[in-house]
């Protein structure tokens, strides 16, 4: 359901608390690693003191996992964010070589995304699950 058009107060509060849970890796499903590419993506920044067409570039992938949340204006479901684990593992492999130390931290950071992945599954087969369960219990309702 699209919030815009019921209460534009709320809807920018629902939002912003969604970006807030994404970013600092609090909710369903906790997930540090997009906080860690903002923090790579700032560093970068810092260190070139420049900004040209690949960093507005890497600036628009870091928001994308974002946009769904923005447009539509509701609660941010989990299968939205399987964006998350495709959008970090291309900021990993721009900034690999970047320094020594963010190859030990890309690699637990891969780590986690599989657990992230798995999660995101799991919940939903539960979704599916929780279908069938409705779909019996209202074939049941209708045949008696």
């Amino acid at each position: 359901m699209i919030g815009w058009f019921t209460n534009i107060k709320g809807t920018i509060h629902i939002i912003l608390r969604n970006i807030k849970r994404i970013i600092i890796g609090k909710g369903n499903i906790l997930n540090l690693g997009y906080s860690i590419c903002i923090l790579i993506l700032f560093v970068y920044i810092k260190q070139n003191k420049k900004i040209n067409f690949d960093t507005i570039l890497l600036l628009l992938i870091i928001i994308s996992p974002l946009i769904l949340n923005i447009i539509t204006g509701s609660e941010l479901i989990c299968r939205s964010l399987f964006t998350l684990p495709f959008m970090m593992s291309f900021i990993f492999y721009e900034f690999y070589d970047l320094k020594k130390y963010i190859k030990i931290l890309l690699l637990l950071i891969v780590i986690s995304q599989f657990t992230h992945c798995y999660l995101l599954l799991i919940s939903d087969y539960k979704r599916y699950i929780n279908d069938v369960n409705i779909s019996k219990k209202i074939y049941n309702d209708c045949g008696k």
